[in-house]
């Protein structure tokens, strides 16, 4: 397990979202570590909310078939996250703003 800090988010894509009971797990492609380029799971574990550009929703989901990282931060209650969710068939794309407070956050990168 790797510090966030030594880790490159921005341009990994979402491969899929696992939510089981309060744990949600991001699995990543294309993440830097090492300046190697790997896969690697986020795993937030307790989870207390989650918001989308400032509302509270249920849970963090997919809204079109990619999804791309532009920034993924560590904040004292969990992590803050946004992904620009695109549907290339359709020509749409939104970005979105998440702050996920959780108990823990374990990151595991796979070279």
């Amino acid at each position: 397990m790797e510090s966030i800090h030594q880790i490159g988010f921005h341009e990994a894509t979402v491969v899929e979202v696992q939510r089981s009971d309060s744990t949600i797990t991001l699995l990543l492609e294309g993440v830097r570590a090492a300046d190697v380029v790997s896969a690697a799971s986020v795993q937030l574990n307790g989870i207390r909310s989650i918001t989308r550009d400032g509302l509270r929703v249920d849970d963090l989901v997919f809204e079109y078939e990619d999804g791309e990282i532009l920034t993924l931060e560590r904040t004292p209650t969990g992590i803050h996250l946004i992904v620009e969710w695109t549907d290339f068939k359709n020509h749409k794309s939104v970005t979105r703003s998440y702050n996920v407070e959780c108990d823990s956050v374990k990151i595991d990168v796979r070279h």
